[in-house]
């Protein structure tokens, strides 16, 4: 009975737009160890540049941080998370 309970009240946070369903794509891509920030980017529909243009860097910059050549600092994980709409662990 607890599971029944539990399921209906996902269920509801769906509808209500607090809980997100992720596709089994986005998650084998991010088991499999492919950039976090790159794997939700592509989710959400961005660009490289579009993301860049929301968070104020430069694309260059965006494209270093996702091929894990440069690591940004707290405060641009925690703009990226907003950006994309995720937690700021689901990036690191």
């Amino acid at each position: 009975m607890d599971d029944i309970k539990e399921y209906d009240e996902i269920k509801k946070s769906i509808a209500k737009g607090e809980t997100e369903l992720v596709p089994e794509t986005l998650v084998t891509r991010l088991i499999d160890g492919e950039n976090p920030i790159k794997v939700w980017r592509e989710h959400r529909g961005l660009t490289q540049k579009e993301l860049a243009v929301k968070v104020g860097i430069t694309v260059a910059y965006l494209s270093q941080v996702e091929k894990g050549e440069w690591i940004a600092s707290t405060d641009m994980y925690k703009r990226i998370a907003g950006e994309l709409s995720v937690d700021l662990d689901d990036l690191i």
